[in-house]
C-alpha cells in the first residue's frame, strides 16, 4: 500500500511573538489543509503479448503478426515469433538464470547482469539459420564482467566464427581480440573512451605499447591512457599513432586510423596503404558526402541530398 500526501495550503504566514522571542512562519488556520490519497501497489507487470501491422507497397499490402514470450527471471523477451505470409521467424534468447555454464552464470548473477542475452537462436520455419553464443568472465581485478568469447554459428553445422577477447580498458572497450584463424586485432581508443582511433591487425596490444614507449611497454600504456582521456586527440597524438603504419617492427601489421567530430560522426579514415577517405556533414550534422583526394582532385564516393518539408 502507498500513501500520497499533498499540502494544499497556499495562504499567508504570520510571526507569533512570545516572551523569549518570536516563532516564524506559523501559518494562519488552513482548514482542510491536506489531500491524502491511498492506492495499492500492483504485483504484476504489463508486457506486450502480441502486435500486428500492415506494410503497404503501392496497392499491395503485407500483414505481419508478432507474439512475445518472457523470461520470468528478468521480464525480458525469451521468444519472439513473427509471422509474415508463409514464413515464420522465431528468435530465442537465453539469459544467465537459464544457461548451463556455471562459471558464466555465476559471474553474471554476481554483477546483477541478468538481462544480458547469453545465447541467441534465429529460426525460419523451424530451421535454425543462425545462433550466437557468448561466454563472460571478470576483468580488471574482478571489477567488470565482459565477454571472453563470442561464437557465431551459421545453420545447424559445427562451423562457426569466433571472437576471443584478451584485453579491455576500464570502460570495457576491447583492446585486443583474435579471430578463428588466429589473427589478432588491436584497437586504440580516444575521445574520452568514446571512439576507436586506430585498428591494427596482425599484432598484439603489448607490442604496440612497446613501440610507442620506445621499448618500454608501461611507457606506451601510459601514453595511450593519456590520449584516451582527452576529449579529442591532438595532432601530435595522431602523428604518433600514424607512425605505427611505417614502423619496421610492424611490417606485417595493417594500421587503419580514424578521426571524429564528437557527437556527429567519422570525419577521416586513413587506410593501411595511406589512402585517406573524408566524411563531410551539412549544417544539421547529416552526412553530406564521402570523398577522397586523388592526384590533387576531389573524387566523390557517396553524396546525400536531404529535402525537408515546411510544417
Amino acid at each position: 500500500m502507498n500513501v500520497w500526501v499533498e499540502d494544499k495550503y497556499r495562504g499567508f504566514k504570520v510571526v507569533c511573538a512570545n516572551i523569549s522571542g518570536s516563532v516564524p512562519n506559523v501559518p494562519v488556520a488552513a482548514g482542510e489543509r491536506f489531500n491524502i490519497i491511498v492506492y495499492p501497489t500492483n504485483n504484476y507487470t504489463v508486457q506486450l503479448q502480441s502486435s500486428s501491422r500492415y506494410d503497404y507497397f503501392g496497392k499491395d499490402k503485407v500483414y505481419t503478426t508478432t507474439s512475445y514470450e518472457y523470461d520470468l527471471s528478468n521480464y525480458q523477451p525469451k521468444k519472439i515469433i513473427e509471422n509474415l505470409g508463409d514464413k515464420t521467424r522465431t528468435k530465442e534468447y537465453q539469459y544467465a538464470a537459464s544457461i548451463a555454464d556455471p562459471l558464466t552464470k555465476s559471474k553474471l548473477v554476481d554483477k546483477n547482469m541478468i538481462s544480458v542475452p547469453v545465447n541467441e537462436l534465429d529460426y525460419v520455419n523451424s530451421v535454425l539459420i543462425r545462433s550466437k553464443e557468448t561466454s563472460y568472465w571478470t576483468w580488471n581485478s574482478d571489477l567488470l564482467v565482459a565477454p571472453t568469447s563470442v561464437k557465431l554459428y551459421h545453420g545447424d553445422s559445427n562451423q562457426f566464427e569466433k571472437l576471443t577477447f584478451s584485453n579491455y580498458d576500464s570502460y570495457l572497450n576491447p583492446l585486443e581480440f583474435s579471430l578463428n584463424d588466429g589473427t589478432k586485432i588491436v584497437y586504440l581508443w580516444g575521445y574520452n573512451y568514446q571512439y576507436p582511433i586506430a585498428e591494427i591487425k596482425n599484432t598484439t596490444y603489448s607490442d604496440v605499447c612497446k613501440i610507442l614507449g620506445n621499448g618500454v611497454e608501461q611507457t606506451g600504456k601510459t601514453l595511450l591512457e593519456t590520449i584516451v582521456k582527452k576529449m579529442a586527440p591532438t595532432t601530435d597524438d595522431m602523428n604518433k599513432i600514424n607512425d605505427l603504419r611505417t614502423n619496421t617492427s610492424l611490417k606485417d601489421a595493417h594500421v587503419t586510423t580514424f578521426l571524429y567530430r564528437p557527437l556527429v560522426g567519422l570525419i577521416q579514415r586513413v587506410e593501411p596503404n595511406g589512402m585517406t577517405t573524408y566524411y563531410d556533414y551539412d549544417g544539421l550534422n547529416k552526412l553530406k558526402e564521402v570523398y577522397i583526394i586523388e592526384n590533387g582532385t576531389k573524387k566523390i564516393i557517396q553524396a546525400n541530398d536531404y529535402f525537408y518539408k515546411n510544417k
